[in-house]
């Protein structure tokens, strides 16, 4: 096995993992949403975490699976321009949308992990009674973005390799 092989099927592995983790994330904010309603209307007793959790769940959420997302083809498509395309067309479209992914990623892992180091070093917090690290939710968005540009660097792999086969 190769080393872009083997360095795909961790990373690969890595997002599929992020993903079922969102999921469950999804869950979690569901079951915090309910929990907090109930305790609110029901005992006139809200919780003072829940809003901050699930606040910062659905920013790690987000960005967790949005790599896995990609791999599956599942994202967001503006079809109507894809349609006209012949399938060489499609192809050196889907190249060029995801080189731009790369590069917005690329940037957003840049400044993320910048951000991330700043808010970590200066102990920067939520305004909040948690009062959570901020580097929490800056570090999983800097981490979303690094699989979601690899599975962009991928995804331009594989287009290539399909045009060089014809």
């Amino acid at each position: 096995m190769n080393l872009f092989r083997l360095v795909r099927r961790v990373v690969d592995g890595s997002t599929k993992l992020f993903y079922y983790l969102s999921m469950a994330g999804v869950l979690f904010i569901a079951i915090a949403v309910f929990y907090n309603v109930i305790m609110r209307y029901l005992f006139r007793n809200p919780t003072y975490w829940s809003t901050e959790v699930t606040s910062v769940m659905l920013v790690i959420l987000t960005f967790l699976g949005a790599g896995e997302i990609l791999k599956q083809d599942h994202h967001i498509k503006f079809s109507l321009i894809l349609d006209r395309l012949s399938p060489k067309g499609r192809r050196v479209f889907e190249i060029i949308n995801s080189i731009l992914g790369v590069l917005f990623c690329v940037i957003l892992v840049w400044q993320g992990g910048r951000a991330t180091e700043m808010v970590y070093t200066n102990n920067m917090r939520m305004p909040s009674l948690l009062g959570t690290p901020l580097s929490i939710p800056y570090f999983f968005i800097t981490l979303g973005a690094l699989t979601l540009a690899l599975q962009f660097f991928f995804r331009i792999v594989d287009e290539f390799s399909v045009l060089g086969r014809r």
